[in-house]
């Protein structure tokens, strides 16, 4: 029986405690404080086989993480058909728009267009760290799947028809990446977006979707 998500709030939200960034704090050889306490995982909630994934309800934020900051999300990795629980953390870090962007972009690809008047290239250094899982390596690969047991990637909803994903022109693309249990990264996703919008960024993966502020 499918499960109406769209509200926030359902059965199928998940309860997350956010972490503040502290610069005086290393974490996984990243400025990241302690993540108190995770909630809200049931198992009922992921596909057991290839079988049921068409029926799969994600796990939806009950809000959004402020930039900065981080939430530990508890989700599952799909392998071989079985989807299989999994933990990870994930946050902004770090944010630059404007020609401060479009100068690093040209770093690698020196073709790159400048934005049309009333638009602008954004970069955002995403972190993420494999807190806990019985998957031996996660992908960070990017994955834009109808099925949320299959998807990974990140957008900015608001901008849908008029944002434009131009990850591929960093050095350091977050999609470029994969972690094992217990490690971390900074990685990169940038878009060629409206100068006038903020987000927020949506991040949908492991069987979440949450929202992250653009807004320091």
């Amino acid at each position: 029986m499918e499960t109406d998500t769209s509200d926030y709030g359902t059965e199928n939200s998940i309860d997350t405690q956010e972490t503040e960034i502290d610069e005086n704090n290393t974490k996984s050889g990243e400025v990241f404080s302690q993540i108190d306490e995770v909630k809200g995982f049931d198992e009922n909630q992921i596909a057991v086989d290839s079988d049921n994934l068409e029926t799969e309800v994600g796990i939806e934020s009950e809000e959004t993480i402020p930039y900065g900051m981080t939430d530990t999300l508890n989700g599952f990795q799909t392998v071989d058909g079985v989807s299989i629980p999994v933990t990870v953390t994930i946050g902004i870090k770090d944010v630059i728009r404007g020609k401060t962007a479009y100068s690093e972009l040209l770093e690698k690809n020196a073709m790159l267009q400048a934005p049309e008047k009333g638009k602008e290239y954004i970069i955002i250094t995403i972190y993420m760290e494999y807190n806990a899982g019985e998957v031996e390596e996660i992908s960070l690969q990017e994955n834009i799947a109808s099925l949320k047991a299959f998807a990974f990637y990140f957008e900015l909803p608001e901008e849908r028809e008029n944002a434009e994903d131009v990850t591929g022109c960093l050095e350091n693309s977050l999609y470029n990446y994969s972690l094992k249990v217990g490690e971390s990264i900074t990685g990169k996703i940038a878009f060629l977006h409206n100068e006038t919008e903020n987000g927020p960024l949506v991040f949908v993966g492991y069987g979440n979707t949450v929202e992250l502020s653009l807004i320091d």
